[in-house]
């Protein structure tokens, strides 16, 4: 990659940063190389033997804890596989004639040979990553190892991509036992698809993969796009890293960390499970990225150094070579061995394999394309932190102990940990131990749901499949663990698999009753056969021994906290106790938990049950067992025998009747009263379709709802149309989002047809409410907040707002533009999306109740600029369609004309091979959406050496156009829509979109220039005397970056939000017209240096923000929905907090700290009124220079008279003054942060 276009720092060698000071576990079985897929295939298990003895000849195994698992029992397995995919795994072999593609379980001749050893090599290679999982769980390592591990391919259901048995999911579902949360990294050069797949609905999982993406090339498995974000619950919980060809070291080294750390603030997970598959090296024979060893092993240090529980697993890799090498490295780094090139061992077997170098290292090409350009892996980076932004914190899960005060056992700590240790040191080779379960972790949905997920039995906690009645489970016999061998349990592993205590699924948050198994089990095969009172005996000592063989054969205290009749407060209560500790064999059996009716019937083998009761009447004779005074033959009987009269007795058999039947009524009449009040007739026609919307957390909603015809077509590059006709439709899921810039393949979760608007309504209608209208931002290139919900801002507004949302279309779908565009189409047809939304607003929500005539639209970052645009759109007219405007970090980027926009025009008819057609536009309405996306990137503005960070956005379309000139004059000259308004913006505006490597001022001016190109040579300058260098070093940041960032911020966000402000000022009456300053420094951002970072208020607003800055959630939100409601922040504010000033003459801005208690009215700083003016005013030489070009290139500012205004002028200034400090000096004093440019004049004087 060029200086020109922009590069990553480079990768620091000396991988190793860290020593260690770890417990580290190593899982190595040396059957796993004594299997072989077949002849040619890429998979080789050998590597994980040439691992091993790389291992062991440098001599890091000294610092190993070597184990050998125990191999994965079918029922293990089961836990996430379905039952008759490991029954078909188990049974097959080479010479199995395979069914039919669609019936053989993914299982072929190509990927997934059924090659011999095909169930035990998935066993052998699960096992580590279980027993890891099993021991990071219980706190006896700190990281686990498992090169054979991380097949992470493997469907529910199915083999795939040389994987049979998902060990991943296995190990998490295992570490879910004992971890709230758990996060997977994948390396790999593939997508982690199945391991994405299995939690796709979970919010206690979080998958991060980084891997290379190219569906038009079919390259494997065609998953992964940065849109695929997860579902449910578990939406924003999948991070997908989508790569090209030939990334090097320092590209992915630069987007790896700071995701990962991102992830790790917003996710916080409590263990980690990092793949590392090795094809992601140079040289791979299916892969196609350029990792160095080295590079790869960068990702390992940086996990390592997070100091949380990790989980290393193996993955793919088919230069066996490489990969022996660098995982066997990757060993030493997590042991803190740094080993180099010459340390590759002369006497190892394997040493002619690393022939030509024989050397422990893998280089990455020199001559291989970097296919990644930074603008590429920045949007995607940001794409992806704005998605992680709207996590609501860290999921919480509930944690339900074993009562410690019922018995002995949990009384005494110290009572306790013996009990522990005797369990842990009687089987270590066991890895559900009764002490262990009683500590278990669950939840339930930590799987996503699915047609063929097995049943859960709720008591038990048993799988369905072994309550089903086949033959092969009905005689199946599990073991105990006295030792005592039971019929069908032939060998030690089976004898494993056959222990109840494994294949529990781990969905439940019950704790596990000591017993029940065997009890259940034992119930299904004896229950409806005679057995004498000798066997039964049997069974009871067999199944007597518990779950520690060290206490088998002796009686065990029962605990009332285990019997599933019992309720823990009842367990409690002398009487059970005292009941539950007879002495009798039957009291000290498992069968305790049942009746003593049942256990009689079982003793004596017979239907017919002895009478055997404490009630009077029934040990007298007078009713024998089994009858009642309501059993019907007892009743005629007693008819018959003339001891009931006739009468009595309809009365007597009719009366129970009744009473059952008004109990159903008065149940049917309830439920009827509850449905229509939780599920009300929330139809609503909107005369071209009919919708039907749901009701959740009270509060209406209607997703997915069309307000335009689809712009497919003849409508692409057009004004949006009226919707077509429809049929009713459910309003439950949000429509598909527009496709995103840039792209080299189509999203398959995007679509064209994405005009899509979503309704949020309070439950009480009996008034119309005011609208609030939200446009998301994403450079209007991409939609980058489509999942805000109005919930928490509707209950915040005491349920007197209606939230509404919508997409529109961005990057070419939505804003090219040429003069071909402008003779037979529309230009700035993003714009018209949201004005056509607007208009269906004032046309149908009030059928939703809200209030067409009170309207507040508002947006972040480039929906603040839609708003921006919207308040000045033909020329400033007032249509009616809103009346009040906010907008949060407002952007104003580089505006073009149309024919300066032809560049980007005429470059997708080339790439699209457009080019020879007669009529160009024409050809490209009649391309398939895909070629578009696949030829969707980035262009450089003519003039600059780089490009910018967003490839599309409005252009000035003259008079009679939605944008008739550049914005800045727009409102100069008055022209826009005078109405209540509330702009704002947060401190480091520009930390979010600056390249890391800013080493110099040439840099950093190349960049200002790359995304604002009309700047000259003598103006970039100037900035650069604005803003000297900040000296505080930032990780893996340039010595300019922080500097850059803030010429960014100010230039594109900060200085025109004050600048609209002033203008309102000027041409209203000014008390309607506010100012917002969002200063809130997360603790994790103050070390990165990203502070304050872009549109960051807009979290608080929605109530996302969590820890320390989530505690002004609830005033910004008054604040704000004070303005939605009454077109004023003041009304509704919250008790206790500051009257919100207007902006005014003095520049009075509202200033919110991390503090709550120090939001206070403040006034823009002299030092930033100085460099605003500079870029907003014209100074006097400015024909001169310029020669009527604009003064900082985006906005031309020469072409309109544009009064000076005193405000904007430091009241003491000196011409030529030069700011001397940095623009963002910092100092940490006890938690407050000290900015000397947001002081007030006053202060700085």
């Amino acid at each position: 990659m060029s200086a020109k276009q922009g590069s990553y720092p480079p990768l620091d060698l000396r991988v190793l940063k860290t020593q260690n000071t770890k417990r580290i576990s190593y899982y190595y079985d040396e059957e796993v190389a004594n299997h072989y897929y077949r002849e040619d295939h890429p998979m080789e298990p050998q590597r994980i033997k040439m691992t091993h003895s790389l291992v062991t000849h440098t001599g890091i195994y000294k610092k190993l804890s070597i184990l050998r698992a125990m191999p994965v029992s079918a029922d293990e397995m089961k836990n996430f596989h379905a039952e008759e995919y490991v029954d078909f795994l188990e049974r097959v072999t080479p010479e199995t004639v395979l069914p039919p593609p669609g019936e053989c379980f993914g299982l072929d001749t190509n990927d997934c040979p059924p090659f011999k050893g095909v169930f035990k090599f998935s066993a052998i290679s699960a096992a580590g990553s279980l027993e890891g999982a099993a021991k990071l769980g219980l706190g006896n390592c700190d990281i686990a190892i498992n090169w054979s591990g991380g097949l992470h391919h493997a469907m529910k259901s199915h083999a795939s991509g040389f994987c049979y048995i998902n060990d991943i999911v296995l190990a998490i579902l295992e570490l879910l036992r004992h971890h709230p949360r758990v996060l997977y990294i994948d390396i790999d050069v593939h997508h982690g698809d199945a391991v994405e797949t299995a939690f796709l609905t979970t919010d206690r999982v979080m998958t991060a993969s980084f891997h290379q993406y190219s569906p038009s090339t079919g390259f494997f498995p065609q998953t992964g796009s940065v849109g695929d974000v997860g579902r449910g619950k578990g939406r924003n919980f999948a991070v997908n890293f989508p790569l090209n060809k030939g990334i090097d070291d320092a590209s992915y080294k630069g987007i790896f960390e700071p995701v990962i750390e991102e992830i790790m603030a917003r996710f916080c997970p409590s263990v980690i499970v990092l793949q590392c598959g090795a094809d992601s090296l140079n040289q791979d024979k299916l892969g196609g990225l350029n990792l160095s060893m080295r590079g790869h092993a960068n990702c390992i240090e940086f996990v390592k150094r997070l100091s949380v529980p990790t989980l290393v697993l193996g993955g793919g890799g088919y230069t066996i070579r490489n990969v022996a090498r660098t995982w066997a490295y990757e060993t030493g780094v997590l042991v803190g061995s740094d080993l180099q090139p010459l340390d590759l061992p002369v006497y190892d077997e394997y040493y002619e394999y690393y022939a030509p170098d024989y050397q422990l290292d893998v280089c990455a090409a020199t001559d291989k394309k970097n296919l990644n350009t930074v603008q590429t892996l920045e949007a995607n980076k940001i794409r992806i932190f704005e998605n992680l932004r709207s996590i609501a914190g860290p999921p919480s899960v509930e944690i339900q102990d074993v009562p410690r005060s019922s018995l002995a056992f949990w009384v005494d700590p110290e009572v306790e940990g013996a009990r522990r240790d005797e369990d842990e040191d009687d089987y270590p080779d066991v890895r559900y131990t009764t002490y262990r379960r009683d500590r278990q972790v669950h939840r339930d949905e930590d799987l996503s749901d699915s047609d063929d997920e097995e049943g859960i039995n709720d008591t038990y906690v048993i799988p369905m499949r072994r309550q089903n009645d086949s033959p092969r489970n009905s005689t199946r016999n599990y073991q105990s663990y006295g030792g005592e061998d039971v019929e069908g349990v032939e060998d030690a592993a089976d004898r494993r698999a056959a222990r109840p205590d494994y294949g529990s699924p781990a969905l439940k948050s019950d704790t596990a009753v000591p017993g029940d198994r065997e009890q259940t089990i034992w119930l299904e095969q004896h229950a409806n056969k005679p057995s004498p009172t000798k066997s039964l005996t049997t069974v009871i000592k067999a199944t007597n021994t518990g779950r520690s063989p060290a206490r088998a054969g002796k009686p065990q205290p029962r605990n009332p906290a285990d019997d599933p009749r019992i309720s823990r407060n009842d367990a409690a209560r002398p009487e059970y106790r005292t009941q539950l500790s007879s002495s009798s064999d039957l009291t000290q059996s498992p069968l305790t938990s049942l009746s003593e009716v049942e256990i009689q019937k079982l003793t004596h083998g017979s239907d017919e049950l002895k009478p055997y009761t404490t009630n009077r009447r029934l040990s007298k004779g007078t009713l024998s067992a089994g009858k009642s005074r309501w059993n019907p033959r007892y009743v005629i009987a007693q008819v018959r025998a003339g001891k009931i009269k006739r009468k009595s007795c309809i009365l007597f058999i009719l009366a129970p009747v009744t009473i059952i039947l008004a109990i159903i009524i008065a149940v049917v009449t309830y439920f009827t009263v509850v449905a229509k009040k939780h599920h009300p007739n929330l139809n609503v026609d909107l005369g071209y379709t009919q919708y039907k919307g749901f009701r959740s957390d009270g509060i209406d909603k209607w997703f997915g709802m069309r307000y335009a015809a689809p712009p497919l077509g003849d409508l692409r590059f057009r004004a949006p149309k009226d919707p077509w006709r429809a049929s009713k439709q459910n309003a439950f899921n949000q429509g598909k989002l527009c496709h995103a810039t840039p792209s080299h393949h189509l999203d398959h979760a995007t679509s064209e047809d994405c005009l899509f608007i979503n309704v949020y309504s309070p439950t009480n209608r009996s008034a119309l409410h005011p609208v609030y209208f939200f446009i998301q931002g994403g450079g209007f290139n991409a939609l980058a907040n489509p999942y805000l919900t109005g919930d928490n801002l509707i209950k915040a507004a005491d349920n007197d707002i209606v939230v509404v949302t919508s997409n529109y279309r961005v990057g070419p779908w939505g804003f090219l533009a040429s003069k071909e565009v402008k003779e037979n189409g529309n230009l700035n047809v993003g714009l018209l999306d949201q004005r056509k939304a607007l208009a269906w607003v004032q046309k149908y929500i009030h059928l939703f109740g809200g209030d067409p005539n009170h309207v507040t639209i508002d947006g972040d970052s480039a929906g603040a600029a839609s708003v921006d645009l919207h308040l000045t759109a033909y020329g400033g007219r007032n249509d009616n369609l809103f009346h009040a405007a906010a907008g949060q970090s407002n952007s104003f980027g580089a505006q073009l004309t149309v024919s300066e926009s032809q560049y980007q025009y005429d470059g997708l008819v080339n790439r699209t091979e457009c080019h020879t057609a007669q009529d160009t536009l024409k050809c490209l309405r009649e391309l398939d959406m895909e070629v578009i996306a696949s030829n969707n990137m980035i262009m450089r503005t003519p003039g600059a050496k780089g490009a910018p960070l967003f490839a599309y956005s409005n252009v000035i379309d003259g008079p009679g156009g939605f944008t008739e000139d550049y914005t800045y004059n727009m409102y100069a000259d008055g022209k826009f829509v005078k109405v209540p308004v509330i702009f704002g913006s947060v401190t480091n505006e520009g930390t979010l979109f600056t390249p890391p490597k800013m080493d110099n001022a040439t840099d950093m001016t190349n960049f200002l220039k790359d995304n604002f190109g009309k700047l000259t040579t003598d103006q970039l300058n100037h900035i650069v005397s604005l803003y000297p260098q900040d000296k505080i070093e930032y990780p893996g940041k340039g010595a300019w970056w922080r500097t850059a960032a803030d010429a960014y911020g100010e230039l594109r966000y900060n200085c025109p939000a004050h600048f609209m402000n002033q203008m309102f000022e000027n041409h209203t009456d000014g008390s309607s017209n506010w100012h917002y300053l969002w200063d809130v420094v997360p603790p994790v951002h103050i070390k990165s240096g990203m502070g304050a970072m872009h549109a960051a208020s807009m979290y608080s607003i929605f109530n996302i923000t969590t820890g320390m800055a989530g505690e002004l959630n609830p005033i910004i939100q008054a604040y704000w929905t004070s303005f939605i409601r009454t077109k004023n922040p003041n009304t509704h504010r919250l008790k206790g907090t500051p009257e919100w000033g207007n902006f005014g003459t003095a520049m009075e801005q509202l200033h919110f700290p991390i503090d709550p208690k120090n939001v206070s009215m403040v006034a823009v700083g002299a030092a930033e009124k100085a460099r605003c003016h500079y870029y907003i005013h014209r100074e006097q030489k400015q024909e001169e220079l310029h020669s009527g070009e604009d003064p900082v290139g985006y906005n031309r500012m020469a072409v309109a008279e544009i009064p000076t205004q005193e405000t904007f002028i430091p009241e003491n200034r000196i011409p030529g003054l030069r700011i001397d400090h940095p623009p963002y000096p910092r100092r940490c004093d006890e938690g407050k942060y000290d900015r000397l440019h947001r002081q007030s004049p006053e202060a700085q004087r």
